[in-house]
């Protein structure tokens, strides 16, 4: 070893010198810069691991904190009796971590996984290997499978592949019992239709917040790495003012009815004509290519419009009443034929009551022309109303506007200004060039029967998160006086005893309601489909019924069926509509507990559990009821 010092002078210099050392300064330099130049690679190093990391290294050995969102559960919808119509489910999602997949220490060959997850999964085995393929951690491979289908997966062990849980929302019924009503939701939980769009802040609570400790992509999670910031807040229930076991006959009674008049659609709506509550909305189509009748993926109570025919003529009427333009004991000379002149050069236009003879002229009270339907009897009256009067009495009633349902996608209708046109007059007056929803005229049925007091419709018996109403946009409106509600009340309980409407009766209640049978335009412009029968005359016919079953308490239920274009030679509302109407709301009523008449009453007969009269046969005069 050289030494660094040397020893000066002799022992006679004293003590301080002999230990005294000398420093080499170009030694001490060298070793400096070793130093910092050691030390300026550590610092290299650590900036590029974290600027550009390693793969390789981050798989077998890193892991990182990732934010990620705690999803809320979402809120139930319940019916009337807290029975569920939709609610939400853990369900196996299976992702993929493409990157780690290249940088694994034993390759495996994406192809080889996509051949294994082919066997279970239903995702086309290009796409999964496109997603397999990408430069990202993260990949989702099918979303919201069955739990067996996930365990298979899970039992493959692939390399790169894992299940994580999301949530799914469940329908108990399947497509029917009220999903039209209730709507649907996509894959991230987020409404898109009916009331699970219009009430989705409500439905989908708050997501929390937590740090996950994991390696890269996620794949395997650092035990007891993941800490959770902040709690979800589930979604709040929805309770809904509908009857699971009345939606579930009113679907099933359209559908049969489809399958025996061979028609195309048909809706009904059950309601409570005193609060507005819906206890049914149902709708059916008939698939045009299969010919196989299912549950409409649409709210067409609400957002399907027709020409209604002779169902408007009780608003017609609660019109002329109102307005003083006829008096209920009033004798009107009504004649077989009425014509309305339209433009110059153009033959007049002509009404026809198929039930007297060619050229003749018979005198009836008002309850006779509403009861017998006749056209040229409310064709008269209506002209003696004049088409102000009847235009503010339709828009009074909520017709050419939306209802305070205020359901997604709910159409307005039509409503033309009356006087714009010599026909239109008339034409509104039976219910032909007027296009209105179902709910609109349920609605306006429900106004006479609460004695000329419109009600809301309401589907939600729970309140907003703010407190306020579910429905708050329509408060209790008089429409027409009370003694004109039930002069009209009166009159459509005679269409059910003595007149169009007798197969809509129900043993030990009253009903008081009123039947049509509309002429609906089809072809280009209408938009409407025709069949090779409508092609001739372009024009096909929806028949219809709504009414009113009373008991001791007055009103206690209101519904209205409408079918569309049912075939053969019995199309008519009173004999296509009418019996539906009287079955569901013969079953709704004991779904109720709704008591008939008591002793004391004029019902003919007091019973619980019978849904309708035997149907009668189709008279003659009934046949062209409500077509011009």
């Amino acid at each position: 070893m050289s030494r660094l010092t040397s020893v000066r002078g002799s022992n006679n210099r004293g003590d301080k010198d002999r230990g005294s050392v000398e420093v080499n300064p170009w030694r001490v330099g060298v070793i400096f810069t070793v130093l910092v130049l050691v030390s300026a690679g550590f610092v290299w190093k650590l900036v590029d691991l974290q600027l550009s990391p390693d793969d390789d290294l981050l798989n077998n050995v890193g892991s990182y904190l990732r934010e990620e969102k705690i999803d809320a559960s979402r809120g139930n919808v319940v019916d009337r009796q807290g029975r569920l119509l939709a609610f939400s489910v853990p369900r196996p999602s299976i992702v993929g971590d493409p990157r780690g997949i290249a940088h694994s220490e034993n390759p495996v060959d994406v192809d080889d996984i996509v051949a294994e997850l082919a066997t279970v999964l239903g995702t086309d085995p290009g796409v999964m290997a496109t997603r397999l393929r990408s430069d990202k951690s993260f990949v989702y491979l099918e979303r919201q499978v069955e739990p067996e289908v996930g365990e298979a997966v899970a039992a493959l062990g692939l390399p790169g592949i894992w299940i994580m849980t999301e949530q799914y929302r469940e329908h108990p019924n399947g497509s029917c019992s009220a999903l039209s009503v209730v709507g649907r939701v996509d894959t991230e939980q987020v409404g898109i239709s009916g009331l699970e769009k219009k009430y989705d802040e409500q439905l989908e609570g708050s997501p929390g917040r937590a740090l996950r400790q994991t390696q890269l992509g996620g794949a395997v999670q650092i035990p007891d790495g993941y800490h959770v910031v902040e709690p979800h807040t589930p979604g709040e229930e929805l309770r809904l003012s509908i009857d699971r076991n009345i939606q579930y006959e009113a679907e099933q009674l359209l559908a049969r009815a489809l399958r025996e008049t061979e028609g195309t659609t048909a809706i009904a709506i059950v309601s409570n004509p005193r609060t507005g509550e819906i206890y049914a909305m149902a709708s059916a189509l008939r698939d045009e290519e299969t010919g196989e009748v299912e549950c409409s993926n649409a709210n067409l109570g609400a957002v399907w419009t027709y020409e209604p025919g002779s169902t408007m003529k009780g608003i017609t009427f609660a019109g002329v009443f109102d307005n003083g333009a006829w008096g209920v004991d009033e004798i009107v000379e009504v004649p077989a034929t009425v014509y309305v002149a339209r433009e110059s050069d153009v033959e007049s236009h002509a009404y026809h009551d198929y039930r007297l003879a060619h050229g003749t002229t018979v005198e009836n009270l008002p309850s006779t022309i509403l009861g017998h339907s006749s056209n040229t009897g409310t064709v008269l009256l209506a002209q003696e109303l004049g088409a102000d009067a009847l235009q503010q009495t339709f828009e009074n009633f909520g017709f050419g506007q939306l209802t305070g349902l205020a359901f997604p996608g709910e159409s307005p209708g039509i409503l033309d200004e009356l006087d714009s046109h010599s026909l239109l007059l008339s034409n509104t007056a039976i219910g032909q060039s007027i296009a209105v929803t179902p709910l609109q005229l349920i609605q306006a049925y429900n106004t006479l029967a609460n004695g000329g007091v419109s009600i809301a419709p309401k589907l939600v018996l729970d309140r907003e998160p703010d407190g306020s109403a579910a429905n708050p946009a329509h408060t209790e409106t008089r429409v027409v006086s009370p003694q004109s509600a039930q002069t009209v009340m009166e009159m459509l309980r005679g269409v059910v005893s003595s007149g169009t409407g007798r197969r809509a009766a129900l043993p030990g209640f009253l009903v008081a309601g009123k039947t049509g049978t509309a002429w609906q335009p089809c072809g280009d412009v209408s938009g409407y489909l025709c069949s090779e029968e409508d092609e001739e005359e372009e024009r096909h016919y929806t028949a219809s019924f709504v009414g009113i079953v009373e008991n001791d308490r007055g009103p206690v239920l209101s519904a209205i069926v409408v079918i569309d274009d049912p075939q053969g030679e019995n199309y008519t509302g009173g004999a296509v509509a009418a019996p539906v109407f009287a079955e569901l709301a013969g079953y709704s009523v004991r779904q109720l507990h709704l008591a008939p008449f008591g002793e004391q009453t004029v019902a003919a007969q007091r019973i619980r559990s019978d849904p309708a009269v035997a149907p009668l046969a189709l008279e003659p005069q009934e046949s062209q009821e409500s077509v011009q």
